[in-house]
């Protein structure tokens, strides 16, 4: 009964934390002045491409800690050892997968709305923008800023230290758009693809 109870409170958590952010980043899309787009709802559940939007439902989707899959709590547990321990696996997680790619998605929701949103053709250009948006909105806040210092350099160490898993001449963003769901489907994959997005911010 214990762990049933800290696995709901770990989904609560995470569905007030992401909550928020989405919240906030729609309210200072209304104070620039570009009102008229209602935030997306929040969902907290577990599924190969981590987080992602729904524009038909307008829904973001997340996971939390205790939904991840052991290969995915594998790898982030080694991205903390990585970074030398300063975050355990499971804060550097939410500030990942509960934080700045909550505010990615936000900016797809908001890309969808204008009509600019082109997963179907050059998903990677989406990927890369979004993070742009998601970084400059993570620098309006101390602790934003902090959290995505920490996270993009993380994403440099990851790099350096892992081989690239293209072929010669093989350009990243031409694989990502025509393997997304090989990428998604392999854990080590998608890792090395979210800190070469990341990088590219």
């Amino acid at each position: 009964m214990g762990g049933a109870a800290a696995r709901a409170d770990d989904v609560a958590l995470a569905q007030a934390r992401c909550t928020r952010i989405v919240e906030r980043f729609f309210h200072r899309l209304a104070a620039l002045g570009l009102e008229g787009h209602p935030a997306p709802r929040v969902e907290i559940a577990y599924q190969p491409a981590r987080t992602a939007y729904d524009p038909q439902r307008r829904v973001i989707t997340a996971p939390a800690w205790s939904q991840a899959p052991p290969a995915l709590r594998a790898q982030v547990e080694a991205w903390s050892r990585a970074a030398g321990g300063v975050l355990d696996a499971s804060t550097l997680f939410a500030d990942i997968y509960n934080g700045f790619l909550i505010a990615h998605e936000a900016t797809h929701a908001y890309q969808a709305d204008l009509g600019f949103w082109r997963p179907e053709t050059d998903q990677f250009e989406d990927e890369i923008i979004a993070n742009r948006v998601a970084l400059a909105f993570a620098l309006e806040t101390p602790r934003g800023a902090q959290q995505a210092g920490f996270i993009m350099q993380l994403a440099k160490t990851a790099l350096d230290a892992t081989p690239s898993p293209l072929a010669p001449g093989v350009r990243a963003g031409d694989y990502f758009n025509t393997h997304a769901d090989e990428i998604r489907a392999d854990p080590a994959l998608h890792g090395w693809f979210e800190a070469h997005l990341l990088q590219r911010a």
